[in-house]
């Protein structure tokens, strides 16, 4: 995965999405990209609470749909934790 920004968001196999201020995800927008109809990549923008963005790429279309499998599923732990005020989860 590569920043599109030029952040180091994510360097190896796991997905870390690094923020030097406390904020929260506002929304998650991947979009798939083509030429002539073959899939290249996927760009991932992430809106922040505090109204900054920051994107990245992930080339293979098996390693794009994982890792919005595990940004949803993080999403969704976080919010149960704050469903139930654990702040230790969080």
């Amino acid at each position: 995965m590569e920043a599109a920004n030029g952040g180091d968001l994510a360097r190896d196999r796991n997905l870390k999405i690094l923020s030097a201020r406390e904020r929260e995800i506002a929304s998650l927008q991947p979009v798939h990209h083509h030429r002539n109809g073959i899939y290249t990549h996927t760009v991932f923008s992430l809106t922040y609470s505090d109204g900054t963005r920051e994107t990245f790429f992930v080339s293979g279309k098996p390693r794009a749909e994982q890792a919005m499998q595990r940004l949803r599923a993080a999403g969704a732990q976080v919010a149960e934790a704050m469903a139930r005020r654990d702040a230790h989860q969080l």
